[in-house]
């Protein structure tokens, strides 16, 4: 892969994660300023959809060879086990 190319990828691979694994932690945030259950119920599915796709860009990175290691496996792995009870109960 040329190398403007694989760093524009990364670059933008980078971006999406920033982004979704940023909105967790605001979504989160807003979750604990809920006015009613309703409201963080519907904030904390925010929390569990964007922390879905921030372990989807790990994997992309991963099967990408952006970046490799233990690190970043252990990354992926705590991301799915935090999440795996939430793709159990939606039949995943």
């Amino acid at each position: 892969m040329r190398d403007s190319l694989k760093m524009r990828l990364v670059f933008e691979t980078a971006k999406q994660l920033i982004r979704s694994a940023g909105s967790v932690g605001a979504n989160y945030r807003a979750s604990v300023r809920a006015r009613s259950s309703a409201d963080f119920i519907y904030k904390i599915e925010i929390v569990l959809e964007e922390a879905d796709e921030s372990h989807y860009w790990l994997e992309v990175v991963k099967d990408a060879g952006l970046q490799n290691g233990d690190a970043l496996d252990r990354l992926i792995k705590g991301v799915y086990l935090k999440l795996s009870p939430h793709y159990q109960d939606r039949g995943r």
